[in-house]
């Protein structure tokens, strides 16, 4: 098999792009260029390079491909096929995969992730030899703007600030208190700055600074609020929310999730969603009285460019 980068200009590019995105195999060529130019589009939107694209080729053509998505905040997201027929196609996906991975390593990147299926023995044997390790189970939940679901306690009295360059600051201070004895994935601590953790959220879907927010008990921030918008989808994604580990315990973070909740109902999309580590009962168990409901499940697995152990959880 070859593998190698291809560029738009090159005939089987939308070919393999459509298949790195998951698309059915039958689909016509009018069909995977039109949904390969609405994907680049929102790429561009959303400052996400999408030019690394690894495609493997044999004698009967096209038989794998990997797209590394590259974030703001030195993140990349590597998108290949879940679904595999043939072990001509499994060894395709392979070799694209860790050529996508040693290419993307070559690049000012500090951290990469594959978001693969569960207990998916095959694909998991492929993130390793590519040099990925695995670094949790995510749950993905949804919660539709109908529900009448909520936790029965009352929201604090907090004082919220949105974001703004002036406000920059606190919410450094915010995102980084909340870290402490945290149960998200707690290996990602200190694996890059905070301000590319920071460009990778504003970069998971429309930034809205009217979206984010710090809560604050007097003068001082015990909670963070991320949110954006996902229009393709009609939600608003909880890209991260924190809670001070001195304010844990005092209902702070359902006063978060309220306030995202009231969001949604006050804008025209019709679901709240998120991802969250599984190891973290506690959030979980919120979302649950919420009247989240589960929608998905992925494997996370990473590899770092720079001698690191581990990377922030990053999405498409």
């Amino acid at each position: 098999m070859q593998v190698k980068q291809l560029g738009r200009e090159d005939e089987h590019y939308f070919e393999a792009l459509h298949l790195a995105l998951g698309g059915v195999a039958n689909a016509s060529a009018r069909a995977r260029r039109r949904r390969g130019d609405e994907f680049l589009s929102d790429c561009e939107g959303r400052s996400l390079g999408a030019d690394l694209l690894m495609a493997s080729f044999d004698g009967e053509g096209l038989c794998g491909s990997c797209l590394a998505l590259r974030a703001p905040g030195r993140a990349a997201l590597l998108l290949t096929p879940t679904s595999m027929r043939t072990d001509r196609e499994r060894r395709g996906i392979a070799l694209a995969l860790v050529a996508a991975c040693r290419e993307a390593k070559k690049s000012d990147l500090a951290l990469l992730q594959v978001l693969l299926p569960p207990r998916d023995e095959t694909m998991s044997a492929m993130a390793r030899e590519a040099g990925f390790r695995f670094l949790t189970r995510l749950r993905y939940l949804e919660r539709p703007i109908e529900s009448r679901e909520h936790d029965s306690r009352t929201a604090l009295d907090l004082d919220w600030v949105p974001f703004s360059p002036e406000a920059a600051g606190i919410f450094r201070q915010a995102v980084e208190s909340s870290y402490s004895a945290s149960r998200d994935c707690p290996e990602l601590n200190g694996l890059r700055t905070t301000e590319e953790v920071l460009e990778g959220h504003r970069s998971a879907g429309d930034f809205d600074p009217d979206l984010w927010t710090v809560a604050l008990r007097g003068q001082e921030p015990v909670g963070v609020l991320l949110l954006v918008g996902i229009p393709r989808h009609r939600a608003i994604e909880i890209a991260y929310m924190g809670v001070a580990q001195v304010a844990r315990g005092a209902g702070v973070a359902n006063s978060l999730l309220a306030q995202a909740v009231t969001t949604v109902e006050q804008s025209s999309a019709k679901f709240l969603t998120l991802a969250a580590d599984e190891r973290n009962q506690p959030a979980l168990r919120l979302y649950e009285r919420w009247g989240f409901t589960p929608i998905g499940i992925r494997d996370a697995w990473i590899a770092t460019s720079a001698g690191t152990e581990g990377c922030a959880p990053v999405r498409a």
